[in-house]
C-alpha cells in the first residue's frame, strides 16, 4: 500500500474504529476553493484521479467499491447512488449477520458515520466488532474513504489537522487565523469548550468526521440497537 492510500484509508479507519461506541452522497458542488493557507502544504496526491489510481493498486479492493473508485478516477466526484448503495449494502450485511438495526448519522456535507450503540455483553461486543470489520471491508471500507476525503479534505491535505482546518475555512467556521497549530491545541485539551468554533455544529463535525475524529455526542438523536 503506497503512502497516499495508507493516510486517507487509515483517516477512515480511525473513525470507524471510534465509532464503535460510536459509528458514520453525492458530493456534488463541493467548493475546493479556500483562502486558507496550510503550516504543512504537503498533499497525497496530485489530483483526486491520482489518489484514486493509486488505492486502486491494491488487488484486495472488492469488485464493487472498485468500480466506484474508477468512477471517481474519471469524474473527480463520487454520484450519490453509487455512496448510498455502498452503505445500503453494509447495513444489509449486518442485519444479516443478526443485529436489529444499523443506523446512521448523516451529516450536512452527505457523509455517513454509524450511530452510537447501547452497550451489549462483552462476549456482544466482540462479535460486533469482527461482524463491523467484515461488512466494512466488504461493502464500504474504499468508497468511505474517498467520500470522506472528496467532502472534507478536497485540496488533499497530507495532514489531517490541515484538512480539517481547511474545511472549517471553506465552512467559515472559524477566524481567517485559525491555524492546523490552533486546531491541534485545542485537541489536546479534549474540553469541549476549548475550541474556538462549536464542536457541535453540524458542519463542523462534518469535517472532523471527515478526517478521522470521533463526533458523536451523548444525545445525539440517531442511536442504534442493535441486540
Amino acid at each position: 500500500m503506497s503512502k497516499g492510500q495508507s493516510i486517507a484509508v487509515r483517516a477512515f479507519l480511525s473513525v470507524l474504529c471510534l465509532g464503535v461506541a460510536c459509528f458514520g452522497a453525492g458530493c456534488d458542488g463541493n467548493d475546493q476553493s479556500s483562502e486558507y493557507i496550510p503550516e504543512n502544504g504537503a498533499k497525497i496526491g496530485a489530483s483526486v484521479a491520482d489518489v484514486m489510481k493509486d488505492w486502486l493498486e491494491d488487488p484486495d479492493v472488492p469488485a464493487a467499491q472498485r468500480a466506484v473508485l474508477e468512477r471517481v478516477a474519471a469524474t473527480g466526484d463520487m454520484e450519490s447512488l453509487d455512496y448510498e448503495q455502498s452503505w445500503a449494502q453494509y447495513r444489509q450485511c449486518m442485519t444479516d449477520l443478526g443485529y436489529r438495526e444499523i443506523k446512521l448519522q448523516k451529516y450536512p456535507s452527505g457523509l455517513y458515520i454509524e450511530a452510537l450503540h447501547l452497550a451489549g455483553t462483552a462476549r456482544q461486543e466482540s462479535k460486533y466488532e469482527e461482524d463491523r470489520a467484515q461488512c466494512t471491508a466488504e461493502h464500504v471500507e474504499y468508497v468511505q474513504a474517498a467520500y470522506a476525503m472528496l467532502a472534507g479534505n478536497p485540496n488533499l491535505y497530507e495532514d489531517a489537522d490541515e484538512a480539517v482546518v481547511d474545511c472549517l475555512h471553506r465552512e467559515n467556521l472559524v477566524a481567517a487565523d485559525y491555524t492546523a497549530s490552533s486546531f491541534a491545541e485545542e485537541s489536546a485539551r479534549g474540553e469541549e469548550d476549548d475550541y474556538s468554533f462549536d464542536i457541535r455544529d453540524m458542519k463542523a463535525r462534518s469535517c472532523l468526521a471527515s478526517n478521522g475524529h470521533l463526533t458523536a455526542f451523548i444525545g445525539d438523536d440517531v442511536e442504534e440497537r442493535l441486540w
